[in-house]
């Protein structure tokens, strides 16, 4: 239980698996949007309603905006910019569409920010995106996609896990039958799955096409790292290091595991979720760069302090 609590072991293992044992991935790729589902359930059972305060949506309103303005647009503008590719355009608009990532939860108890505010601002963002991605998608997609359609898969991978969620967070209450570790042993294994089915799937564009993935690979790397750093330093000494990390959490994460089953669904084409492994790897890096400079002891922190 131990090393599938530790994200890098789990994270590496999968993604070097990917590359040197790539066979299975094909005949495991239905596993792929159930395996999101699961993650998106075990995720979403974080959310605690008796934290929900009506009081606070001011206070929330700005990290929304950060998330669902600026972020969305930056993906827009940087989808339609540098990539020629329509599927990966296709793949980096819809990761645009999505709500805040759910693990945005996780990183601001670790990075000691203001855990109520956040989960709001994660609240708001989820029922501000049950608009935004179906309304989007028409724009953006127009007659290749119908609102039919859309609205399946928003029930799909966003209401089902929601739902799924509650039932088991009232059933845990009432029986207290899950462990405190489950979910984070869950999220990591979904992970591990969908890394292996992407890399392996994709095996042939990641070895002989990788330098037609170069857009993809500095676009991923700006919305983490370089909008990361540039948040740091515009809100440097102007606001409270417990929102501070806030701003820096909802300005870089998208629910990158909501994209990746929306687009899956929406085109049916494994090769749309290359830039959604890139991501994921990208990703992983970010966060441990956070965990190793923001949170409690880490550099940043001190001087954020």
């Amino acid at each position: 239980m131990k090393i599938l609590k530790n994200t890098n072991i789990v994270f590496g293992v999968s993604i070097i698996l990917g590359f040197v044992l790539p066979g299975w991935a094909d005949s495991m790729k239905n596993l792929l949007v159930p395996t999101l589902m699961m993650m998106m359930t075990f995720s979403l059972l974080e959310f605690k309603f008796s934290e929900v305060e009506l009081n606070d949506i001011k206070t929330v309103l700005p990290l929304v905006a950060m998330n669902y303005l600026l972020l969305t647009g930056i993906h827009i503008i940087l989808a339609f910019t540098f990539i020629d590719n329509e599927l990966y355009r296709n793949a980096i608009l819809i990761l645009g569409l999505m709500p805040p990532a759910v693990g945005i939860i996780s990183m601001i108890y670790i990075l000691n920010g203001d855990i109520h505010i956040g989960f709001m601002a994660e609240i708001t963002g989820y029922a501000a995106s049950l608009l935004i991605i179906p309304v989007m998608s028409v724009v953006f997609f127009g007659e290749s996609v119908t609102m039919s359609k859309i609205f399946r898969i928003i029930i799909l991978v966003i209401i089902v896990p929601f739902i799924l969620s509650r039932i088991l967070t009232y059933l845990d209450n009432k029986y207290n039958f899950l462990k405190k570790d489950v979910s984070e042993v869950v999220v990591n294994l979904g992970y591990a799955i969908l890394f292996y089915i992407t890399i392996g799937i994709n095996i042939d564009v990641f070895l002989n096409k990788l330098f037609s993935l170069t857009n993809i690979i500095l676009i991923v790397l700006f919305l983490r790292f370089g909008l990361g750093a540039i948040f740091y330093f515009v809100f440097k000494n102007k606001i409270e290091k417990r929102k501070h990390v806030l701003y820096i959490l909802f300005g870089t994460f998208k629910n990158g595991s909501a994209g990746l089953a929306f687009t899956l669904l929406l085109f049916n084409d494994v090769q749309a979720a290359v830039p959604y492994a890139i991501l994921s790897i990208i990703s992983s890096l970010y966060i441990l760069f956070l965990k190793y400079t923001m949170s409690e002891g880490g550099k940043l922190a001190n001087k954020l302090t």
